[in-house]
């Protein structure tokens, strides 16, 4: 049963009460419960291949836990986009009957053998993390490296929780009677991992412009435009004209959210957000249903009144805009 998929589209979410009951169940009866498939194939895919490109450095955490942790990057960033998602929170709140969660914060780290990692028993409690995830980003299996969980220095208590399959999770309690560790890496391949925490505060807001359009007492009137500036392209993105024919699609490495206040696009080229404006996110939408400019004008033409070569226009403005910063792309291309 998939209880929760991270996708670039957003987040499927089981809604039926019977089901979220079941993961409750077993989140109080064991503390923790998994999330198999947490994230989808294909962005997956494009995740480890930014981690083997990015650079990693020795941390220590105050003699709890050395480990070789991953500079931000793009990985990093879109992670943190997947997993802030207010549908997530609700159903991490459903299942652990956690307080409201505002954010979740991880990093990616590497646990290997003879660079001298270890991980001891913590409890993670500072007052604002709430429930911890841990999602295993290893496409090579490794050995060894098994998260435990226990009643503080309780050995009798002790769960052993391996984690072995690329792109599965673990969402677990933190409590003031629970502790957990990770033990040591065995054998040539690290156990590499994003983990981190929900939490009370801050609140993950996209500080959304709804520039929702004067109706003048008729159709309303389009306002299309990027929240940001447009910014000077990153090389290797095409800025040619983009016929309105074409088929255009997600980029690589790009997503995106529905708020329920507007949608929220990710650059994997800025590893920033953009909220779009009621009318673009509406042109978004309906960019993603059909796939061509074309066909986002058949429909917004009949639904705002704009003149159609001004709507054309801005349109053609709007997507060259995302394509530039690597949200889009032409079929094919």
């Amino acid at each position: 049963m998939q209880p929760i998929r991270l996708t670039s589209r957003g987040c499927d979410i089981p809604q039926e009460p019977a089901v979220l009951r079941l993961f409750r169940d077993q989140f109080h009866a064991h503390h923790y419960i998994r999330l198999p498939s947490l994230v989808e194939p294909g962005a997956l895919d494009w995740l480890a291949r930014e981690v083997e490109r990015g650079t990693f450095y020795e941390r220590e955490h105050e003699g709890i836990a050395t480990e070789s942790c991953l500079k931000p990057n793009r990985a990093f960033d879109l992670l943190h986009f997947l997993v802030n998602n207010r549908r997530v929170f609700d159903f991490v709140e459903a299942v652990t009957g956690c307080e409201r969660i505002g954010s979740f914060n991880g990093r990616i780290f590497r646990l290997a053998a003879g660079l001298g990692h270890y991980d001891s028993w913590h409890d993670d409690i500072d007052g604002n993390r709430l429930v911890a995830l841990s999602l295993n980003l290893s496409p090579q299996p490794y050995r060894g490296g098994i998260l435990q969980l226990r009643r503080k220095e309780d050995e009798a208590s002790r769960l052993d929780i391996p984690n072995p399959r690329f792109g599965d999770a673990v969402l677990f309690c933190l409590s003031d009677e629970l502790e957990h560790r990770v033990t040591n890496v065995e054998g040539p391949v690290p156990r590499t991992t994003f983990a981190g925490w929900f939490r009370k505060q801050p609140t993950y807001g996209w500080y959304l412009q709804d520039s929702a359009s004067d109706t003048q007492g008729g159709k309303p009137q389009p306002v299309l435009r990027p929240l940001a500036e447009d910014t000077p392209a990153s090389s290797g993105v095409d800025e040619g004209v983009i016929s309105p024919q074409a088929r255009l699609v997600l980029a690589d490495g790009a997503a995106y959210q529905d708020t329920g206040h507007g949608v929220v696009l990710f650059s994997p080229l800025t590893g920033h957000g953009e909220g779009l404006d009621t009318v673009g996110s509406r042109a978004w939408t309906l960019l993603m249903e059909s796939g061509t400019l074309d066909a986002v004008e058949w429909v917004m033409a009949d639904e705002y009144d704009v003149e159609p070569s001004v709507l054309q226009r801005d349109l053609l403005r709007l997507a060259s805009h995302w394509r530039r910063h690597g949200i889009i792309q032409v079929a094919g291309q």
